[in-house]
């Protein structure tokens, strides 16, 4: 299980970077919905 998206998400906990992470589904969901 590599998440390219969800390690940089999960790893950058800033308030910009986690709202965004939450509005994204990749973020929440790596795999569903990729670019």
């Amino acid at each position: 299980m590599k998440f390219s998206r969800s390690s940089t998400c999960v790893r950058q906990p800033e308030s910009k970077f986690e709202r965004e992470c939450k509005e994204d589904t990749k973020c929440l969901k790596p795999g569903s919905q990729l670019p």
